[in-house]
């Protein structure tokens, strides 16, 4: 058959030829020399005529095979893809694109794309349609799109005929990550907008244009006596209390109010655009509020705020500022009496004499090594066998007393020895990882915390390979625990965690769930285990159904993240019946160990180890 177009044309020329020769030889009996030519040159250009045919018709079929094969690559992506001509007509849509639009092709196919999506019209879709079309460039973009109720990821590419679009439904992605955002940003407890969320909101009121116009009121508000309520009645009452008196705040603030939550009986609202005047009259409000009673389980109770007040911009001009000073003015409040409010002074020097000791005995303790590492063990939650520890530096002045990593790291922090703090801690904790391992206990694995300003010091990588040369351990034992704000700037992450990744250390995210981490970061970051803040694990008790979906939510994206999920401050036995439940891989807490001296975990290792042999 691939001749067929040049047998046909030559069957027909000697049909021809014959003809015209037979009346020409019998009604003249002879052959003219011009029809002979003639009739000498129609073979060829009847061959010439049927080749013509015959390649037309072969490349014909090429076409349709190759239309055939490229509809077949269309039908077989994963994306759905639909093409259009310059006139906006819809030339082709694959089966995952009609199933997505919830279309049949026969509808739509050489219809205009804005008649049959007449809702598009307009929105970022046709935007970025035309911007493809017209600038001949690629678009990238998510939009949703409302008649569907989906969210779409969308590709377009300029073509020669058209557009060719490549597009997939992102909804569950979507509301995941808003998911995640929401709870990154909000209190669990309360609802209320947390820590992270409050910075964020002020630090957009100073970075806005004529901020200094605008006179903007911070209210640093603590519950006083709330800690009785805590320790006589439970912590379930104590959070049913805040949650109340959260609602109350949110109905007192104003339109140009903020209202968040800074941690435990700590509130703090924002008052945009006031004055000093409006501010008083408004707060008198908030304590007679919050002096009223508030019931939980039949009982009467009471609580009364101290309420410091701090005033931008003469109180100061970054968030760090404003909320120190508020907080001063708070704690000058209590030291007169409490249920009060004040604005701050200059003269507030409320625990400013600790402070400057604490300051100063802090750095002799660190120049002459008075500061020492406990260890607080962790466990896997299938077996409740040791696998690792944390370090965690102490303090024992000898005439403070303890002193609380809470509130000297932050000094160590403000006076710039945070690096000879963190190299100190990591070192020591080397070296007795290293013990460890020389009297047997060579599963064993250590985490170290390190402060967001040590990771992103330029000494950072130079210092941990010096110390694990120094201390040979072996890197693979190694995890080290960064907080959330240390991901922010990506690009200098990255590049030291992937250091950090090709040294053999592994890298946990410690407090996770307090600050804001993007989805799509933790994707993109080499992070290995996220670490449950203790402040989530509280929650888990029988009656606080939002802290365990909290709990089971962040647990579920560490698996869909492919990370291991440790859970920090595990106090009793229903906590870790839910983390085990959860499949939370790893625990620790004081229901297990509190931080140990090295001495103390030697003896609890052996003690340990002896008990699982006999087992």
């Amino acid at each position: 058959m691939k001749y067929i177009g040049r047998l046909i044309m030559l069957g027909v020329a000697s049909i021809s030829v014959f003809g015209w020769t037979s009346y020409d030889f019998f009604y003249h009996g002879l052959f003219s020399p011009t029809e002979i030519l003639l009739k000498g040159v129609y073979f060829p250009f009847a061959w010439w005529a049927g080749y013509q045919f015959d390649k037309a018709k072969f490349l014909n079929k090429k076409v349709i095979e190759k239309q055939n094969e490229l509809q077949d690559t269309f039908e077989s992506m994963t994306s759905a893809f639909l093409s259009l001509d310059k006139n906006w007509r819809l030339t082709y849509a694959n089966s995952n694109a009609l199933k997505l639009l919830e279309k049949n092709a026969n509808d739509i196919i050489g219809k205009i794309i804005w008649d049959e999506f007449p809702e598009a019209v307009g929105s970022t879709f046709h935007i970025n349609y035309y911007k493809a079309l017209n600038d001949q460039v690629e678009v990238h973009f998510e939009e949703y799109y409302e008649p569907l109720e989906a969210w779409f990821e969308v590709r377009a590419f300029p073509t020669k005929y058209g557009l060719s679009v490549y597009f997939h439904d992102v909804t569950s992605r979507v509301e995941w990550q808003r998911k995640v955002d929401k709870l990154a940003k909000h209190d669990i407890l309360t609802g209320l907008p947390n820590r992270y969320y409050l910075t964020e909101y002020l630090e957009e009121i100073l970075n806005a244009k004529n901020h200094e116009d605008h006179v903007t009121t911070l209210l640093f508000i603590d519950l006083d006596r709330f800690k009785a309520i805590n320790d006589s009645l439970g912590h379930h009452v104590g959070d049913v209390y805040l949650e109340k008196t959260a609602d109350r705040i949110r109905k007192l603030v104003p339109s140009n109010g903020f209202a968040s939550r800074y941690g435990g009986d700590e509130f703090v609202i924002v008052l945009k655009q006031t004055s000093k005047t409006d501010t008083e009259e408004f707060v008198k409000e908030v304590i007679d509020y919050l002096n009223q009673p508030v019931i939980v389980q039949g009982q009467q109770l009471y609580t009364t705020p101290s309420i410091g007040i701090s005033v931008y911009p003469q109180d100061g001009n970054s968030t760090k500022e404003l909320l120190q000073k508020a907080d001063q003015a708070m704690y000058a409040v209590k030291k007169q009496g409490k249920n009060n409010f004040l604005f701050y002074s200059p003269n507030f020097m409320l625990s400013s004499s600790r402070k400057m000791l604490i300051e100063s005995e802090l750095r002799k303790a660190i120049e002459h090594g008075d500061l020492s590492v406990h260890y607080q063990p962790q466990y896997k939650i299938g077996n409740h066998t040791i696998v690792g520890m944390e370090a965690l530096v102490r303090w024992e002045h000898e005439t403070l007393g303890f002193i609380p990593p809470s509130e000297f790291i932050p000094i160590t922090e403000e006076i710039g020895y945070i690096h000879k703090l963190g190299k100190f801690v990591f070192k020591e904790s080397c070296k007795q990882l290293q013990h460890w391992h020389t009297q047997g206990f060579n599963d064993i694995s250590l985490s170290v915390n390190v402060s967001t300003i040590q990771f992103k010091d330029r000494n950072f990588m130079n210092d941990i390979r010096e110390i694990l040369t120094e201390t040979n351990v072996d890197p693979q034992y190694v995890q080290i625990e960064i907080t959330e704000s240390a991901l922010h700037n990506y690009e200098q992450t990255e590049q030291v965690l992937q250091q950090l990744n090709e040294l053999g250390v592994k890298v946990s995210v410690d407090d996770f769930g307090t600050g804001y981490s993007s989805l799509s970061v933790l994707q993109q970051l080499t992070i290995h285990r996220l670490k449950i803040d203790k402040s989530f694990i509280d929650g888990i008790h029988a009656k606080n159904h939002r802290s365990k979906a909290i709990v089971k939510t962040i647990i579920d994206m560490g698996h869909h993240l492919n990370l291991e999920l440790i859970a920090e401050g595990v106090e009793n036995a229903e906590q870790l019946a839910y983390l085990q439940q959860n499949q939370c891989e790893y625990v620790q807490g004081y229901y297990f160990s509190k931080p140990l001296s090295a001495y103390e975990i030697n003896v609890l290792l052996e003690k340990h180890n002896t008990f699982h042999q006999s087992v």
